[in-house]
């Protein structure tokens, strides 16, 4: 298994758009498995998982490591190629098509967080200290535009270092879900309030929002 594999396909990644392809990757990951164990995992039927299984393979994400004769069926053991999957950017200047890969990828990290977070919730992994242990929060601050990337090169370096805390045979793991994006606004807009028009203005150019999902201990 590789340590690092790029996507810069837009085949590939709309691959990745789903929130159960999130999870079977992320079961995956963990241990070689089948369809049938996958399903047991994860509560969904097998030929609904086997089905996005062979979207995986065929796009080349997952493969097939092992075979094993189980009666009259051949059960086959999947794995990731990677331990981490990381996007070509410039995939996403590909015109609206492009555009709209990175809107759903976003959208699907975050699903498959929160699909992720309320399975640790209702299965009971989650014990009330771990509960007292999770930090979230939603925050959309002001940044002066120079600080800006500063900023986003400490985010990358903090998803690294929690990156090489990993080690197979911890009995805890962790989950971080983590967007990161600056955005501008207008200087001023027109609001409509109980009838009357309302001027006001939000400040400067460059303004920058943070959103950062959980951080668990499933």
């Amino acid at each position: 298994m590789e340590a690092v594999y790029r996507i810069n396909d837009l085949k590939q990644l709309r691959a990745l758009t789903h929130p159960l392809r999130i999870q079977l990757l992320e079961k995956l990951l963990e241990q070689p498995r089948t369809a049938a164990q996958l399903s047991s995992l994860l509560h969904e039927s097998v030929n609904k998982i086997y089905y996005h299984l062979t979207e995986l393979e065929r796009h080349g994400l997952v493969r097939v490591v092992k075979t094993q004769q189980k009666g009259n069926l051949v059960e086959r053991y999947y794995q990731p190629v990677a331990r981490f999957f990381r996007v070509d950017e410039g995939l996403f200047h590909r015109g609206s098509e492009g555009r709209e890969a990175f809107h759903q990828s976003l959208l699907v990290l975050l699903e498959a967080a929160a699909l992720d977070l309320r399975r640790a919730f209702h299965s009971g992994q989650l014990t009330a200290e771990d509960l007292g242990r999770i930090s979230r929060c939603y925050l959309r601050v002001r940044i002066p535009p120079e600080k800006l990337e500063p900023f986003r090169r400490k985010v990358e370096s903090l998803i690294e270092e929690f990156k090489a805390l990993e080690d197979p045979g911890a009995p805890t793991q962790a989950t971080l879900t983590l967007v990161f994006y600056p955005w501008k606004e207008p200087v001023s807009s027109t609001a409509q309030e109980g009838g009357a028009e309302k001027e006001w203005s939000k400040g400067e150019e460059g303004g920058g929002g943070i959103s950062a999902g959980t951080v668990g201990f499933p």
